[in-house]
């Protein structure tokens, strides 16, 4: 099985993983993902556009580009254009098109509510943004990811499948490009304890679990690493801590292919959660993610641009996109996902 993530790495939240993963990318295309410095540089329009299978259309943003060293803080955003994407049929002719209005920020909506995004189909993204060229990308969306087998209600840490991890069974469909499957799981601890600093010595602070009611702690493993989290004061009461306990409630996986899992003779995938991503007891949301290849590729990015251990600073490959003709950086993704939850008990 393919490595999950570590508990003392730092982790991202799973409350809206493929957003914040994304996200994340979005910022270093505006701030370094291509040559954006030097006599050379030129604004780019960064989109950001991700459909969920079986939800209504999400929404859209677009921003700008910022050279290296000018203007600090948000991004620009766009906030003229005119924004449609289109269900295309099988001949690639619109079969429905919604408009997009802006309503603030850069950040556009449809004012369809009823239109639902639909598994194994290919949409169009458009934006026409005054004096830039036109912006165009598509994306056909993964089989719907549906659930075959549940997780059980309780499971004890350190066993579960074979002693492996919690685990559940879904079916989901061939992926349009004839290729595997691939899939990002998100986990997310629901119930984390409290914790307070406090002082360990005449020098040093540490955080302290609360013991609140209703609340989990950590594994022995997450504890030991907790009990090591060092605190700085900054006056009035407040603390700078190098890392907080919530920073290893939650995570997501590498992208996963078919292979990471167990393939069933129903055609079923046993989808199982190392013990290794869990860090505390108590309820737990583990979230399945199909992605199509264009968010594949743009968060393959991440890793390379977050964690470039074995690349030199120069040979760092630019952000990868769909925006079609060079019109523009970002994605215009889509993906499918299924949640369980489970309570991890000692």
């Amino acid at each position: 099985m393919t490595p999950f993530f570590s508990f003392r790495q730092r982790l991202t939240p799973t409350a809206a993983p493929l957003a914040r993963a994304v996200a994340a990318v979005l910022l270093l295309l505006v701030a370094k993902g291509c040559d954006l410095s030097g006599p050379d540089y030129e604004e780019q329009i960064v989109v950001s556009a991700i459909l969920e299978v079986g939800e209504p259309l999400r929404a859209v943003t677009l921003s700008r580009t910022t050279a290296l060293g000018g203007t600090s803080g948000a991004t620009p955003p766009v906030t003229d254009a005119s924004i449609t994407i289109s269900l295309l049929d099988a001949s690639g002719a619109p079969e429905a098109e919604y408009a997009y209005a802006h309503i603030g920020g850069g950040r556009y909506v449809t004012d369809d509510s009823t239109s639902i995004t639909l598994p194994g189909r290919t949409y169009a993204f458009r934006a026409d943004v005054p004096g830039r060229p036109l912006i165009t990308a598509r994306t056909t969306t993964p089989e719907a990811v549906t659930l075959a087998e549940d997780v059980a209600p309780e499971v004890t840490y350190l066993q579960g499948f074979n002693g492996l991890g919690p685990s559940f069974r879904v079916r989901s469909g061939a992926a349009a490009s004839g290729d595997q499957n691939v899939f990002l799981i998100g986990i997310s601890a629901d119930a984390i304890d409290d914790y307070e600093v406090y002082q360990r010595d005449d020098e040093s602070f540490g955080l302290r679990r609360q013991f609140v009611e209703g609340r989990f702690g950590p594994t022995a493993d997450a504890a030991s690493f907790i009990d090591g989290i060092d605190c700085e004061p900054l006056g009035n009461g407040a603390y700078d801590c190098d890392f907080l306990p919530e920073d290893i409630a939650g995570g997501e996986s590498p992208l996963l292919n078919e292979e990471s899992y167990v393939r069933n003779g129903d055609g079923t995938l046993t989808v199982i959660v190392p013990w290794l991503a869990v860090s505390f007891f108590g309820p737990h949301t583990f979230t399945l993610n199909s992605l199509d290849p264009a968010l594949v590729a743009f968060i393959s990015t991440q890793s390379v641009q977050f964690n470039p251990t074995t690349i030199s600073p120069g040979e760092i490959p630019n952000v990868t996109t769909n925006i079609e003709n060079d019109s523009g950086l970002g994605v215009f993704g889509s993906f499918a996902r299924t949640s369980v939850t489970t309570t991890i008990v000692p």
